[in-house]
């Protein structure tokens, strides 16, 4: 996937609604859930650096970081990096997002010590690349915390298409780029 430095008007008209949502708390919920999660397997102080790709409109990294975390985020889309650095000003948190590829970005080695992708790599159309650079980026130990779209669900959440999680790569990726 290239990154997108041009907007597009569909993700403008989300990010406007998303300015006129308040759900905080809900966003605390959702951060204190996936953080009580990864508290399991690992470790989490100021000192574990964690990686979320895909950060959309930023609030995972957001609050992690409101929580002394090291968090950073990347994303294809400069929209949600313009987006979520604003959003994270806002709440008094120094921003740390960067416009990046995940299959093509040198995210370094050894550096993380968690990696998050929240329904990311449905959208990756080099995925093997994309899992090869977070293996790397990995410290020894450290942990990839990912979820995705079921394939076999009659429809998806992102495309009200019935089987579009059953296409091909190809006829999927047209399709986006068509819509």
């Amino acid at each position: 996937m290239r990154i997108h430095h041009e907007g597009f008007e569909r993700m403008a008209k989300f990010l406007e609604e998303q300015k006129n949502i308040d759900n905080s708390e809900q966003i605390k919920l959702h951060v204190d859930q996936y953080l009580s999660i990864i508290h399991k397997f690992k470790t989490l102080d100021p000192e574990t650096e964690i990686l979320e790709v895909g950060s959309g409109t930023g609030w995972f990294t957001t609050f992690c970081n409101m929580r002394g975390l090291s968090c950073r985020g990347i994303d294809i889309s400069k929209q949600f990096i313009d987006y979520a650095r604003k959003y994270s000003q806002k709440l008094g948190v120094e921003p740390r997002f960067q416009l990046a590829n995940i299959e093509d970005t040198d995210l370094g080695t050894e550096k993380y010590d968690i990696v998050i992708a929240f329904s990311v790599f449905e959208h990756v159309e080099f995925w093997k690349q994309g899992l090869d650079n977070i293996w790397k980026a990995l410290k020894p130990g450290g942990i990839l915390y990912f979820s995705s779209t079921n394939k076999f669900s009659f429809r998806s959440g992102e495309y009200h298409l019935p089987l579009y999680g059953w296409m091909p790569n190809f006829l999927r990726y047209s399709i986006r780029k068509r819509v």
